[in-house]
């Protein structure tokens, strides 16, 4: 019978990918492995704890390598995500105007894809944040609509009114978007409607596992403006000359 004989010495292990050649060249496609996606979203992941980290050399290289995985294997939506982490460095190199155009591109392609979830919703209500910082509030506030109707829709499935679960995630970014076309709202002169978004983000915080103590700040202090606006309206929204509580000069207090 075959083999090496008694006593003879062991010959060398197979290289490690003998198997992989003995099936060919698809052994050496990524789309072969079992957990290559799982991979991808830690790859992902990475870029979002170093770009948190403010690593941004880091960063970018991550950023550029995970892009490249993605495009290998063709994954559509960690690679939009990979995008934005791309968008959000070129921000930090006060890349404005470029950015501007890029994240566009970005919610358009995103849009085309017909994955309405989420991560949809999050991008759009980043692209809404940079319209609205550009002066584009009539897009902005288009923007922070679609997100919120996305974002509205997503936790609504997973039971937010019935079960108030604290366990929902992205209530953060629905209570920021819902803040955001309070504040929009409130500059255009709409009072009662900026009144009852307000309302909802006081309901959304209500149920966040995580509330984030500015985003409560900035709600009590556009219901207060807002409030202040409807009982006077030539106010300026925190006083003024008009009401010395709030800061104003007004008349001194009788002696």
């Amino acid at each position: 019978r075959g083999g090496a004989p008694p006593g003879a010495a062991p010959g060398p292990p197979p290289p490690p990918d003998a198997a992989a050649a003995a099936q060919g060249e698809k052994a050496g496609d990524p789309r072969m492995h079992a957990h290559a996606h799982l991979w991808l979203q830690y790859r992902v992941a990475s870029t979002r704890i170093l770009l948190a980290q403010g690593r941004y050399g880091a960063a970018r290289q991550a950023v550029t390598a995970s892009q490249q995985e993605c495009a290998a294997v063709n994954e559509q939506l960690l690679s939009r995500e990979v995008s934005l982490r791309q968008i959000q460095l070129d921000m930090h190199e006060g890349k404005t105007d470029l950015t501007l155009a890029a994240l566009s591109e970005l919610v358009g392609k995103a849009r085309k894809l017909h994955q309405r979830d989420q991560r949809l919703a999050c991008l759009v209500a980043s692209f809404a944040e940079m319209q609205r910082d550009h002066g584009m509030d009539a897009g902005a506030l288009s923007s922070f609509q679609e997100a919120e109707h996305l974002l509205l829709q997503w936790v609504s499935a997973h039971g937010l009114t019935e079960t108030k679960s604290v366990y929902l995630p992205h209530t953060d970014v629905l209570s920021r978007v819902q803040l955001s076309l309070a504040q929009l709202h409130a500059a255009a002169g709409n009072h009662p409607l900026s009144l009852l978004y307000c309302g909802r983000v006081r309901m959304v915080l209500g149920v966040s596992r995580d509330p984030s103590p500015s985003t409560l700040c900035a709600m009590h202090l556009q219901v207060a403006r807002s409030n202040r606006l409807l009982l006077a309206p030539s106010s300026d929204g925190f006083g003024g000359a008009s009401h010395p509580a709030w800061g104003g000069g007004g008349a001194a207090p009788p002696g």
